[in-house]
């Protein structure tokens, strides 16, 4: 905590000034206010208060006095003149300071004009954040902009822009940065497409654009194209455990046979393909086909798709993975990678390098190790001889990227108990029902995982997120990724029963050698603290194994049979 040489004035203040109401410039930092309805801390280094014993008020001190050497002011205020501050837009609370840093930046950077530095600041967050794909919704009443990771779409801005924003970024994107065979104008009703070049992050990288109109406005995705980084993390620094790598190298250094990767959009994939290629010998000759290149090596030969919309004289799409995996045939290649399997035509080719003396590796999106299988058969209409063929598909993999506790701030179960307790009051008081529900929701998956726990020890190891933060994690509750994955391996008793097109046998089967699922391991993560169960439920479907087998229709039926006993 700072000293208490702070000015603070314990008169109450039923009226503020104009620029008092102009909260200081920091989004994550008004949200903060906004959630706690205790304070908050304006332009003008004031922190205005209902209550001045608040932790709180200490922290924005503290804040206040890290960012600008400065000591504020603290106000008391009446709770209704915070309240009408607190519910007004975030736009009009940071519009005073967004327009006041026009005169800042001229004076650092006077070829930039205001929509450019707005641009720039975006791409600037993305890099900083890891996303590689911005979504830009442009609506009615302002600018939502926001960012896929792990955990789905993540707001870049914490608070919503006007509406004139994104058309300024729209009119930037595809009018200034027009590039060949582009329109070079944005009309919300228009779909276009762009490709342009930014410096972000001290390098020039390439970006993908495209715009698809929305009732009231349009919607904006850009695609970084180029890797954030250099340096490709391990098999263990991705959360792979030890036999799992083991098992993983002994099946990319086989010299024939493939290897599939599911997941879901953005559960990082390729970048697992990517470390285990990594770690081959320099002396095997790997090719990539991927869309986009995501992470240079110079170990490897990288071909990016890019399609023409053309179809050579067997109907296949020039320059699809499916070309260019024809091609490869004729690369003399030890091992192939396609960035994607997603079509009839790419898992007909990836089956022939497999088959015909190549390893094959390649990713696909299904929801598990199993669907893959399922996937080739009934959907990319692979036979199920050819998918049993023992020279043909070694093992799939599937993985899952959950978010990481941060080690500094996360809460033990005692705690997180307490807090779950106080959100479930306080929703209640405020009907707020959606609230209620997740945080009973919550309820129910802490005696889940309780369940899991055989004595106090293994509960004391438990972790759960601050919702909170701390400036470690920039107030997120999360620091890193891990994966989380399964490994399913095609023996012969696997590949009679595909071959019988026996699922449901398949899955008894994995159950009587004790197959590890996804599961299995979120649970081996959660008993090491690196996840918490929250984060375990998001990803997986069946953490309650109960469900999985049976469901109980009693309390359902008893709703229904409001006449009583009717059979």
């Amino acid at each position: 905590m700072a000293d208490n040489t702070s000015p603070i004035e314990t008169f109450v203040l039923s009226e503020l000034l104009p620029s008092d109401r102009y909260a200081f410039r920091d989004e994550e930092l008004l949200k903060r206010c906004k959630e706690s309805t205790i304070a908050y801390l304006s332009r003008t280094g004031t922190i205005f208060t209902r209550d001045l014993n608040s932790q709180f008020v200490d922290e924005l001190l503290n804040f206040y006095v890290d960012e600008t050497n400065k000591v504020p002011y603290i106000r008391l205020v009446t709770p209704e003149l915070i309240e009408e501050v607190l519910q007004l837009p975030d736009d009009q609370l940071l519009s005073e300071v967004t327009d006041s840093r026009k005169t800042g930046l001229e004076e650092s950077s006077e070829e930039l004009t205001l929509v450019e530095m707005d641009f720039n600041e975006l791409l600037e967050v993305a890099y900083k954040e890891r996303v590689a794909d911005i979504h830009i919704s442009i609506m009615p009443n302002g600018t939502l902009v926001r960012g896929r990771n792990s955990s789905g779409l993540v707001r870049l801005h914490k608070v919503m822009r006007n509406r004139d924003y994104g058309v300024s970024l729209g009119n930037q994107i595809f009018q200034v940065l027009a590039s060949e065979g582009s329109s070079g104008s944005f009309y919300e009703s228009v779909p276009e497409e762009n490709r342009f070049s930014w410096e972000v992050g001290g390098k020039l990288r390439n970006y993908r654009a495209s715009t698809m109109p929305i009732k009231g406005g349009a919607k904006i995705n850009l695609r970084c194209l180029d890797p954030y980084s250099d340096t490709v993390l391990t098999p263990h620094e991705l959360g792979f455990l030890p036999e799992q790598i083991n098992l993983l190298m002994k099946l990319m250094n086989m010299p024939y046979g493939g290897l599939l990767i599911s997941g879901q959009t953005g559960s990082g994939k390729t970048t697992t393909l990517m470390s285990f290629l990594d770690v081959l010998p320099n002396n095997i000759n790997v090719h990539t086909l991927e869309d986009p290149v995501e992470w240079l090596n110079p170990k490897f030969s990288q071909t990016e798709i890019n399609m023409d919309g053309s179809k050579d004289e067997y109907g296949m799409y020039r320059g699809s993975f499916a070309d260019f995996g024809k091609r490869l045939l004729r690369q003399d290649i030890d091992v192939a990678m396609f960035g994607e399997v997603r079509d009839e035509v790419s898992a007909s080719i990836f089956y022939r390098l497999a088959s015909t003396g190549h390893m094959a590796v390649g990713t696909v999106h299904t929801g598990s190790a199993l669907a893959c299988i399922i996937m080739l058969i009934k959907f990319f209409k692979l036979s199920p001889e050819q998918v049993a063929d023992s020279d043909s598909f070694n093992a799939f993999l599937n993985q899952k990227l959950a978010n990481k506790l941060c080690p500094h701030c996360s809460n033990g179960i005692e705690k997180h108990k307490e807090v779950i307790l106080e959100q479930t009051k306080l929703a209640t008081e405020r009907n707020q029902k959606d609230i209620l529900w997740r945080y009973e929701n919550m309820t129910d998956q802490v005696k889940l995982v309780e369940s899991f726990c055989n004595n106090s020890e293994q509960l004391g190891r438990l972790r759960f997120k601050n919702d909170q933060g701390c400036v470690k994690c920039g107030y997120s509750g999360f620091k890193g990724k891990t994966v989380i994955a399964e490994i399913l391996v095609m023996d012969n008793s696997i590949r009679r029963l595909v071959q019988n097109g026996d699922f449901l046998g398949i899955q008894d089967y994995l159950k009587e050698v004790n197959y590890m699922t996804t599961r299995d391991h979120a649970i081996q993560k959660i008993g090491t603290g690196l996840i918490d169960i929250h984060e375990a439920c998001r990803l997986i479907n069946d953490m309650d194994a109960s469900t999985k087998q049976s469901f109980s229709y009693g309390d359902l039926a008893a709703e229904m049979n409001v006449l009583g006993d009717h059979k």
